[in-house]
């Protein structure tokens, strides 16, 4: 591998970390949001 080669790899890999993280960020306040909500059902509307 090249200098270049392992920069851009070093870039892709450094993405992916990242969407990951995102992704499990998003799933964690996800979860959290899930077990705080309430939802009252109003009948007769």
């Amino acid at each position: 591998l090249t200098v270049v080669a392992i920069d851009e790899k070093r870039a892709e890999i450094n993405r992916l970390l990242a969407e990951e993280k995102v992704a499990a960020n998003i799933e964690t306040f996800l979860d959290e949001a899930k077990r705080r909500v309430e939802v009252v059902v109003l009948s007769g509307v």
